[in-house]
């Protein structure tokens, strides 16, 4: 399913493929005014997600972080 969004000022084109996370919350958010988005999120499934390991990341609280060199947190 395809959405035109407006969240925080932001209008996004979204492209998504269930509604079991979202819920019926998402339409709350619905904007139809035609113009172009600023931005286009489009949700891909996957069969298998593969973790990421790296000898700088740390998991804390059940939670993985990695910094990188140039401060990019995941």
């Amino acid at each position: 399913m395809r959405l035109n969004l407006k969240i925080a000022n932001l209008t996004l084109d979204y492209t998504f493929h269930s509604f079991n996370y979202l819920k019926d919350a998402i339409y709350a958010y619905e904007y139809k005014n035609g113009n172009p988005s600023d931005y286009i999120v489009e949700v891909k499934l996957e069969e298998q997600i593969i973790p990421f390991v790296h000898e700088k990341q740390q998991i804390i609280n059940g939670r993985s972080y990695f910094q990188s060199e140039r401060l990019d947190v995941f």
